[in-house]
C-alpha cells in the first residue's frame, strides 16, 4: 500500500485483508499494476457479490475508507489507462505522418537518382562531343597554318611572276641583250 498509495492510512486489518488478497501465495512479488488492477477488480466483484457498493466492517473487514482507497484506485487506473490509450493513439498518428514523409522523401530520392543518371548520360555524350569539336579545333589550325603556307608561297610565286614579267618586257623593249 505504501507503493501505491502511501498518503492513505489504513488499519491493520484493512492492509492485512488488501495483502491476501495481492499476495495470496505470500512470497512477497513485486506489485505491478496489472496486479493491482485485477486485484482490485476481483475486490470489487466480490463486494457486489455481497450487495452492495460500501461494504461494512463486519462484511470484508475493510472499512468505509479502505472501500473508497480502492474506489480511488480503481479511478486511478482508469486515468492511467485512458492516457495509456492517448499516447498510443497519438503515437500511431505520428507513425503514420513519419511513413508519409518517408514515402515521399524517397519518391524524391529516386527522382533525384533519375534526374542525376540523366545528367551522367549526358555529360558522356558531351565529352565525346567535346572531344570531336576539340580534333576539328585541331585540324583547323592545321588547315589554316597550311593556307598561311600556301598564300606565302602564292605571294613569292606572284612576285617571281612580277618580276619575271617585269625582266622579260625590259628584255624585249632593250632588245637581244638580255636574253
Amino acid at each position: 500500500m505504501e507503493k501505491f498509495a502511501p498518503f492513505v492510512q489504513c488499519n491493520n486489518v484493512e492492509y492485512t485483508h488488501l495483502k491476501s488478497l495481492l499476495d495470496p501465495k505470500q512470497n512477497n512479488p513485486d506489485i505491478t499494476v496489472s496486479i493491482l488492477a485485477e486485484t482490485l477488480s476481483k475486490y470489487s466483484e466480490d463486494q457486489k457479490f455481497r450487495g452492495g457498493l460500501v461494504p461494512n466492517d463486519f462484511d470484508s473487514g475493510i472499512s468505509t475508507d479502505g472501500f473508497q482507497l480502492v474506489e480511488e484506485l480503481q479511478c486511478e487506473l482508469r486515468e492511467k489507462c485512458h492516457l495509456a490509450n492517448q499516447l498510443r493513439s497519438q503515437l500511431e498518428f505520428t507513425d503514420r505522418q513519419h511513413e508519409e514523409a518517408l514515402a515521399g522523401i524517397t519518391a524524391e530520392r529516386d527522382s533525384l537518382r533519375l534526374h542525376l543518371n540523366m545528367l551522367r548520360e549526358e555529360n558522356v555524350t558531351l565529352s565525346h562531343a567535346r572531344g570531336d569539336y576539340e580534333e576539328a579545333c585541331e585540324r583547323l589550325c592545321s588547315i589554316e597554318g597550311a593556307l598561311g603556307e600556301s598564300r606565302r608561297d602564292l605571294d613569292i610565286s606572284c612576285r617571281n611572276l612580277k618580276r619575271n614579267a617585269i625582266a622579260s618586257t625590259r628584255c624585249t623593249r632593250a632588245g637581244s641583250r638580255c636574253c
